[in-house]
């Protein structure tokens, strides 16, 4: 999941959503709700500790925007940050850019950048529904611009859906379905209820959510 970054820059923003579900075009397996918020945790005994919180800071007919802050930890790193993430709702959830804020240390050398990341077209990152079965296929192409120097992004994952099973977490039992995703090199495994969203996945479950 692209999901994290710096607990340190995004001041707080008006919500502009309706009140309760919200029949947008990004699908009820995208669980947008207004005010909606999303707590994960790393597996406990896990090398690198991470938690972060994510939030539904826009929410319209045909767009959404979703802040994430959170932070890392492990031996080497000690990592804060923050994320704000658009989309636009149409069918599916849309990715169209990401702007991220992140400081730390690395092996004991501070460090601060901000990157944003344009894709030069939407990339579907959830279609508006699922079922055992369904497949679809994200195509990211587009820029980063971090610190000032920008980097070509092109890459693919490929999403299959399995069958839903119960599954408990921290946050409560779901009932999801289980989605394998692969970007050619690397297979992963994480689970989707409609109405929360992400619940779990290689190494992080959802722990809390409102």
């Amino acid at each position: 999941m692209l999901l994290f970054f710096a607990a340190m820059a995004c001041a707080p923003e008006e919500v502009e959503a309706e009140v309760g579900f919200v029949a947008n075009g990004c699908g009820a397996v995208a669980a947008l709700q207004a005010d909606r918020r999303w707590v994960w945790s790393s597996a406990e005994g896990a090398e690198t500790q991470a938690e972060w919180e994510s939030e539904v800071r826009v929410l319209r007919d045909i767009s959404a925007r979703i802040w994430t802050s959170g932070s890392v930890q492990s031996p080497k790193l000690s990592q804060d940050y923050s994320r704000t993430s658009e989309y636009q709702c149409e069918a599916g959830a849309w990715l169209l850019s990401e702007e991220t804020q992140e400081a730390g240390l690395d092996g004991g050398v501070a460090f601060s950048h901000k990157t944003l990341v344009q894709y030069d077209e939407p990339v579907l990152v959830w279609p508006a529904d699922v079922q055992n079965g369904d497949t679809w296929q994200s195509h990211y192409v587009g820029t980063a611009k971090t610190d000032g120097v920008s980097t070509p992004i092109d890459y693919t994952v490929d999403y299959r859906v399995k069958a839903p099973a119960d599954l408990d977490v921290e946050a409560g039992t779901f009932h999801a379905f289980q989605v394998v995703a692969n970007d050619g090199t690397t297979e992963w495994r994480f689970w989707v209820a409609r109405e929360a969203g992400v619940v779990k996945g290689p190494d992080y479950e959802l722990t809390a959510l409102w």
